[in-house]
């Protein structure tokens, strides 16, 4: 009797066409647990639904920037181009850049936040923004370098890797992380 009520119930949900798929396959599950077939494979199906989800959220993967040392949200910024940078912030740069240095330089329009990495004995650096934030009246800002890779061809010729981020004038304290 009890697998003629479960057929009957399946040919039903998958006649009715007209129902959207997650909906049958709803159905289909609760047919199954109250008909009593497979009623184990059923609850490890609900469960499986209701513990993924939680457990993917838990596990720590990540898309976005690597910027869990930065507080508040993130504000946009643009990496500004050796070309686009103002005079008197060049200037700057060509005073500091043989030491590692943090700067931040305001103008009329741009708050420019600058970091140097000092002098490295080869090329092929290169510097990862982490994130820029703002906590209040705070402007965090995270970046990292990354050194040539272990096969790539470098030359000896020492180079400087700084980077220039341009974002709308704001009168905040920078914390460089």
């Amino acid at each position: 009797m009890e697998k003629d009520i479960f057929d009957t119930y399946i040919i039903y949900i998958f006649k009715n066409k007209n129902t959207h798929p997650a909906i049958r396959f709803i159905k289909l599950i609760v047919g199954c647990f109250f008909v009593g077939k497979l009623k184990k494979v059923c609850m490890l199906i609900i469960l499986g639904l209701l513990v993924m989800p939680a457990m993917a959220m838990l596990s720590g993967c990540r898309n976005g920037p690597e910027n869990d040392d930065l507080l508040g949200s993130n504000i946009d910024y643009t990496v500004v181009e050796d070309k686009d940078i103002p005079e008197k912030l060049k200037q700057l740069i060509d005073q500091k850049k043989d030491k590692e240095f943090r700067m931040t330089f305001t103008t009329n329009e741009y708050t420019y936040l600058t970091v140097g990495y000092g002098t490295k004995d080869t090329d092929g650096y290169s510097i990862k923004v982490r994130g820029v934030t703002l906590d209040g009246e705070t402007i965090y800002v995270g970046t990292s370098l990354y050194g040539p890779r272990e096969n790539e061809k470098v030359s000896s010729a020492t180079t400087t890797p700084y980077i220039v981020l341009k974002t709308e004038k704001r009168s905040k304290t920078v914390v460089y992380k």
